[in-house]
């Protein structure tokens, strides 16, 4: 993620941001602070059947405490277009048209 972020031009962002949720202290895997946008990257490896309900809490609690998520996974990533322009969206300020 952090190569097709580099290689879109994108700057600002930070990796392993700690915030402080309901549930204890996490660490966004991509957050540009100002924008108050997250990315996650679920990977299957940590993000299988038992950590779904956890992924859902903290997502609950991130968008409560005002950040946008956008959620990634690897096969998204071998396309990065949509995810990229929906990423763009979000740093805007806009909300996705669905």
């Amino acid at each position: 993620m952090h190569r097709v972020l580099r290689a879109a031009g994108l700057a600002g962002w930070v990796t392993n941001l700690e915030v402080r949720l309901p549930s204890g202290v996490r660490f966004l895997d991509v957050a540009f602070r100002g924008a108050r946008v997250a990315i996650e990257f679920d990977g299957r490896e940590f993000h299988g059947p038992g950590q779904f309900e956890k992924d859902r809490q903290r997502q609950n609690q991130l968008v409560a405490a005002g950040w946008r998520l956008l959620r990634v996974t690897w096969q998204m990533l071998d396309n990065p277009a949509e995810f990229l322009a929906q990423l763009k969206t979000m740093l805007r300020g806009q909300r996705s048209v669905v």
